[in-house]
């Protein structure tokens, strides 16, 4: 048992557990829904910490195969990555976020839905970010419905790539301060106005939701800008960028 890893000898012996990427995104969400209900302690930061470790170690390994094993078009690879992005984006957002009603209406959505859009913005610019954003908004309206479908809201998810992707549109580097100010831009400008009015407009929502949506994205954009960075980082060290 020397020459296996801890999940090798656990499966071995009969018992599944689950993968180091799957933990890596699902002991974030967990933290998040902490973060708003009892709270976060240094158990769970330790706990993903380790996660972290171990799957940039993973990682660099498992792409090195892929540079060595396989010449892939990169047209073909960004597709790829978008509909990946796609995906976990409608997983986050649909089944992993959490509505928020504090005026006695459907206000906001606390969840990190948005940053599978904003990274695919980073990485590949606006026409890449939104069609991943619309497709996002899209998707989720199908598997997780909450009420008639309304089109406007995927134009805004739409927006929530292209105006972040702008700041990249002729393959800038994707430095922390370029990050925050796209995230800044198209939280500001999707969230906080755009979503507040079309609430307002078609839910006749009052307009103090504005404050709560303000609030919000004084945390979410610090935690984006953050989020994304890291992301951006870390597919730039396995050579995926």
């Amino acid at each position: 048992r020397e020459n296996h890893s801890w999940d090798e000898a656990i499966t071995s012996s009969g018992f599944h557990t689950p993968s180091i990427q799957f933990n890596a995104i699902y002991i974030l969400c967990h933290i998040f829904r902490h973060l708003f209900d009892e709270g976060v302690g240094l158990r769970q930061l330790l706990d993903y910490y380790y996660v972290i470790k171990a799957f940039n170690k993973d990682a660099s390994a498992d792409m090195e195969k892929t540079r060595n094993s396989a010449n892939v078009d990169p047209k073909t690879r960004r597709l790829a990555y978008c509909a990946l992005f796609t995906a976990l984006g409608v997983v986050l957002g649909g089944l992993l976020s959490i509505p928020a009603m504090p005026l006695g209406s459907y206000t906001l959505k606390i969840g990190l839905g948005v940053l599978p859009v904003i990274v695919t913005a980073a990485l590949y610019g606006p026409l890449y970010g939104g069609t991943v954003g619309a497709l996002t908004d899209l998707l989720q309206a199908l598997i997780f419905p909450k009420g008639a479908y309304m089109p406007w809201f995927t134009v805004i998810g739409a927006l929530f790539g292209v105006i972040p992707g702008m700041f990249f549109v002729k393959g800038q580097k994707p430095t922390l301060k370029r990050i925050f100010v796209a995230v800044f831009s198209g939280q500001t400008v999707c969230s906080v106005v755009l979503n507040t009015l079309l609430l307002m407009w078609l839910y006749g929502s009052p307009w103090q939701i504005v404050y709560a949506r303000l609030i919000n994205q004084a945390v979410m954009i610090p935690l984006y800008t953050a989020l994304v960075y890291y992301v951006v980082k870390l597919m730039d060290k396995c050579g995926i960028i």
